[in-house]
């Protein structure tokens, strides 16, 4: 991984829901220190406490953010990688926490509805449920 955003920037972690994310700054520092490799479009890194694997988050930003935004996963579907995340951003000094939301910064809360009626705002008539609404946003990447 090449270095473009030099020293200066020391990158940004961020929480949104239960997803991590880090910026391609940040990405880039943890480069330096540990090995971080291509895969599938993205980057692995080989951490001590275990494999993160960072996939592009295309067309989304967050506040702060210094390049391209990567979604972070353990090797297990739904493996909580939050403490190493933290533990790896810490561990290279000057790196901010970009923030923690519960929600997509700038959405509406999330509000449940059984049906297109429902999400309108209008009484439940209706047996035909709506198709599935994506309720985090990485299953909406």
């Amino acid at each position: 991984m090449s270095t473009k955003h030099g020293s200066a920037t020391p990158g940004r972690l961020y929480r949104v829901g239960k997803d991590w994310y880090v910026d391609a700054a940040l990405l880039e520092r943890m480069a330096r220190r540990l090995v971080v490799e291509p895969m599938a479009g993205g980057y692995q890194i080989l951490a001590p406490a275990g494999l993160v694997r960072c996939v592009p988050a295309q067309g989304l930003a967050l506040p702060g953010q210094t390049g391209a935004l990567y979604r972070c996963q353990g090797q297990r579907q739904g493996q909580e990688i939050g403490g190493r995340l933290r533990n790896l951003a810490s561990s290279l000094g000057d790196v901010a926490l970009g923030g923690e939301w519960d929600a997509w910064p700038g959405e509406p809360a999330a509000t449940s509805s059984c049906c297109h009626a429902c999400s309108g705002g209008a009484a439940c008539s209706s047996t035909n449920p709506s198709p599935a609404v994506a309720t985090t946003q990485a299953e909406r990447l």
